[in-house]
């Protein structure tokens, strides 16, 4: 299955989520990690146990500049709870 933005606004509609974690990353597709600055990619686990995370429309991960602006679009897409996870960071 592909969690493309409807998918997950029906599977939740249908109480079939049973998490979603915010996980801090480095930009995809080559984008530079400007001064430090990561983004946010979401991982959505139905019910059943699978974690899958969601896409764009153009299939790659939905990334998110900041945690402020990712929080308002779960927000307006009816998520109140959810995890936040910050990558490692290597020295």
């Amino acid at each position: 299955m592909l969690m493309k933005q409807n998918t997950f606004l029906e599977l939740l509609s249908q109480d079939m989520i049973s998490s979603v974690t915010a996980q801090e990353s480095r930009p995809s597709k080559g984008k530079p990690l400007d001064a430090g600055r990561a983004i946010w990619v979401l991982n959505i686990t139905l019910s059943n146990g699978n974690v899958f995370p969601l896409l764009s429309s153009r299939g790659t991960e939905r990334e998110w500049a900041s945690l402020d602006t990712l929080n308002d679009w779960l927000k307006n897409s009816g998520v109140s709870n959810f995890r936040i996870v910050h990558m490692m960071v290597e020295e």
